[in-house]
């Protein structure tokens, strides 16, 4: 098999593995976002959004919280939540389990 065919073999393999690079930035991304909103909501200060549309609108609706909560607070647990996962598939925990640490054991 010569060198060009096994780079090809391996690109798909090496894009997959950058997945959960890609997943951690996008929810740090989404994580701030939500972090602004809910401080904005909490602040009651004016969100630059553009000319065409009225954001403090959104954030002032009745159905911008619910039990009094902000939707941006749930937004962002769930983005923290998709953050910390994607970094535990970037890194997984390198600690032997039970059933490792006994096959280890008997190869000695």
């Amino acid at each position: 098999m010569s060198s060009h065919s096994q780079t090809i073999i391996n690109q798909p393999a090496n894009a997959v593995s950058k997945l959960p690079l890609l997943a951690a930035v996008v929810a740090l991304i989404g994580l701030a976002d939500a972090v602004y909103l809910t401080i904005h909501h909490y602040t009651a200060t004016a969100v630059p959004c553009g000319e065409s549309f009225d954001c403090g609108a959104v954030l002032n609706s009745q159905y911008a919280e619910v039990g009094g909560v902000p939707l941006a607070i749930f937004g962002a647990a769930a983005y923290f939540a998709a953050f910390s996962l994607a970094n535990r598939r970037r890194r997984p925990n390198r600690t032997p389990t039970a059933s490792r640490k006994r096959r280890i054991i008997k190869r000695r």
